[in-house]
């Protein structure tokens, strides 16, 4: 299934909400594409099907925050339907209200010993569909990741991001996130 975002796409259609174990299809759908971006930044991501992250047990964490961003439609308001009309009219508004468009999780993580805080939180499984990218939906997602971490009385958000997924930086810099450390690799 593929999402196509409308000309008047607004996020105040847009809810930030936990994600529950009915909303699985669309994370898998999510996790596969976030690994479809980074296969081809990453030469050690092993070839075929694959999974990053078992999901059941991110939604049943104390410890991690999993949530889905959610686009609902407002109810368009039209005569009185026939009945056939009716049927039509009933699919088309269960297929667009609403509509899973995107993801991102917060994990409580321990911090290196010699750091300020013991804590952090970790936070990954960012995802926009295509056509949702670049309409704030993951500054959304950030800001509901930072006020459950702030809940848990944490005080520093980390992620990791490829140095070459220059659209996932700018998008992170403008949350406020800046560069901290370059992790390098070498194959021998």
């Amino acid at each position: 299934m593929s999402f196509e975002a409308s000309s008047d796409f607004d996020t105040k259609n847009v809810r930030i909400r936990t994600a529950q174990p009915g909303d699985m299809d669309a994370l898998l759908r999510f996790e596969q594409g976030v690994i479809r971006t980074e296969r081809p930044m990453d030469p050690t991501i092993k070839e075929g099907q694959l999974h990053y992250y078992d999901l059941n047990a991110m939604i049943a964490s104390p410890d991690i925050e999993l949530v889905v961003a959610e686009l609902s439609f407002p109810e368009p308001s039209f005569p009185e339907p026939s009945s056939a009309e009716r049927s039509s009219a009933e699919r088309s508004s269960a297929e667009r209200c609403p509509t899973l468009i995107g993801s991102g999780y917060a994990r409580i993580n321990p911090s290196r010993h010699y750091l300020k805080h013991s804590t952090h939180a970790y936070i990954g499984f960012m995802y926009v569909e295509p056509a949702c990218r670049g309409k704030g939906v993951n500054q959304l997602i950030i800001a509901a990741l930072k006020a459950w971490a702030l809940s848990r009385n944490l005080t520093e958000l980390r992620l990791d991001v490829y140095c070459t997924n220059s659209n996932a930086i700018r998008a992170y810099e403008k949350a406020g996130f800046t560069q901290y450390l370059l992790n390098m690799r070498m194959g021998i």
